[in-house]
């Protein structure tokens, strides 16, 4: 017995040393580092920096107006020069209490009719008859393709 987990123990070292070395050829066959730097983004960080220093660095900017652009010139006119509104604190006797300027901007029970507002028209109480289906031109529809989505957790073989 202790000679057959023996020769099983040697086996399993030699597949963990097999696996060993499949698993470095993979890592570099398929630049695995490359692949993890990818998708955390890290490589996309690096090529934004590089940029941004060869910008500064050269002051030579990747990024060119196409000549059609260039020939259209702005789209839109400058903006004017805004200046700050100048804005005052109110006393400190009417912080929290209602602005003697200011009146209620809902009044209970005052509401107006619209009829007798000139620019306003009552609706018409009768209905319009519908055209009669038989009157409508007949299509032909054919299915191309039936796409059915079911939402289940159950598993069909």
């Amino acid at each position: 017995m202790v000679e057959i987990i023996n020769i099983l123990s040697v086996i399993a070292f030699a597949a963990a040393g097999v696996c060993l070395l499949l698993v470095i050829f993979v890592w570099f066959r398929f630049s695995i580092l490359s692949v993890i730097n990818d998708l955390s983004g890290k490589t996309a960080k690096k090529a934004i920096e590089q940029i941004r220093s060869n910008n500064m660095r050269t002051g030579d900017k990747s990024y060119r107006s196409s000549p059609v652009n260039i020939s259209r010139g702005p789209l839109t006119e400058p903006m004017p020069a805004v200046t700050a509104a100048e804005t005052e604190k109110l006393p400190g006797e009417q912080v929290g209490s209602p602005v003697p300027e200011t009146t209620l901007l809902r009044e209970d029970g005052k509401t107006e009719l619209l009829l007798n507002n000139e620019s306003t028209t009552v609706l018409n109480n009768s209905t319009n008859p519908v055209a009669d289906v038989s009157e409508r031109a007949k299509a032909e529809i054919t299915i191309i393709e039936q796409v059915v989505l079911i939402n289940t957790s159950e598993v069909i073989p």
